[in-house]
């Protein structure tokens, strides 16, 4: 297990990357055209999707640092104290170390391909627009809306880059791999070292909301 270097500063950037993804998806006129409902689950299932895209974004990179909380049995082996409540740290703390390594694999892939802002956009709205979620009352209309950034982006992508199929196709690959992030484990490693108790899809929902 382990948690963030610097994780005052990581966290700071990673709350301006959160901000920055609420403003996406308020300007996202077709979002708001689908029932309240449909628009909670897609919050639900696709925030931490697009925060790791805002992570990519802003070029937000980040270290980690592995748990220092010795086992029992490793204090019995080293005859040290055996005080099993003597800990600092919540028995739940940190997050698996490959999941981090995953992201931050996932991040640096995308700064290979120097992706720019209007790409970001449409990726971000392929990922936002997730037909695949359970309980959605209008799973066609928001396919249609995932297929139109999909082929925007298709469009723009060979307009700009001559190589464009391999491109396109890895970013493809990328908004797959960013949709099974987990959220729970965003959650841990960036926001919960300056928050013990937190419910970010509270918070975002009310924000989003709140005009509207």
């Amino acid at each position: 297990m382990v948690v963030l270097k610097n994780s005052e500063v990581i966290c700071k950037k990673a709350s301006e990357v959160l901000l920055k993804t609420v403003a996406f998806i308020k300007n996202v006129p077709s979002f708001y055209q689908l029932p309240q409902e449909d628009q909670i689950l897609l919050i639900h299932k696709c925030w931490a999707p697009l925060f790791v895209l805002g992570l990519a974004q802003e070029k937000v990179d980040f270290e980690w640092k592995e748990l220092s909380v010795p086992s029992l049995l490793k204090k019995i082996l080293l005859n040290q104290s055996s005080n099993i409540g003597d800990t600092t740290m919540r028995p739940d703390a940190g997050v698996p170390f490959r999941d981090v390594q995953r992201i931050r694999s996932l991040l640096h892939k995308l700064w290979s391909l120097d992706i720019c802002t209007k790409e970001y956009a449409y990726l971000k709205g392929m990922v936002l627009f997730n037909p695949g979620i359970s309980g959605i009352r209008y799973p066609q209309y928001v396919q249609t809306l995932q297929l139109e950034a999909q082929q925007t982006l298709m469009e723009f992508t060979s307009m700009i880059h001559s190589r464009s199929h391999a491109r396109f196709t890895w970013m493809l690959q990328a908004v797959d791999i960013v949709k099974a992030i987990d959220s729970k484990m965003i959650t841990e490693l960036f926001f919960r070292p300056v928050s013990e108790v937190i419910n970010l899809e509270e918070v975002l929902l009310e924000t989003l909301f709140i005009n509207h």
